[in-house]
């Protein structure tokens, strides 16, 4: 379910993409999550999918950072994303992202040594 307003969304609130979010504006290609045209006409993307919690507001955007992946396993990317008050429609809001138990993590990280990801 998307958020219910805009306006109350507050700093430390988790999000998600809506997995079906289309162009919501009118925009040729319709169901394209990377293809969105605001209201006012500037072309603004949504961002990959997965867990972000907002870190950040202004009276027309918010600040998000990627605290987990598409499966809400929690990561520490440092991504930030801004994204406008109109285009929080296209989000819900979810729990935060549990942190990966030990083995799972030991598990990424050797992956990660040896180059596998």
């Amino acid at each position: 379910m998307p958020t219910d307003s805009p306006t109350l969304i507050d700093p430390g609130t988790h999000l998600r993409p809506v997995a079906d979010a289309g162009d919501g504006a009118g925009d040729a290609d319709a169901g394209n999550r990377d293809a969105w045209v605001r209201d006012d006409g500037d072309r603004e993307r949504l961002p990959p999918a997965g867990v972000y919690r907002v870190v950040g507001r202004s009276d027309d955007a918010v600040t998000l950072l990627a605290v987990g992946d598409a499966d809400g396993v929690r990561v520490h990317s440092g991504q930030i994303h801004r994204v406008s008050r109109e285009r929080l429609r296209d989000f819900e809001r979810v729990r935060a992202p549990e942190p990966p138990g030990l083995l799972v993590a030991f598990g990424r990280r050797l992956s990660s040594l040896v180059g596998l990801r």
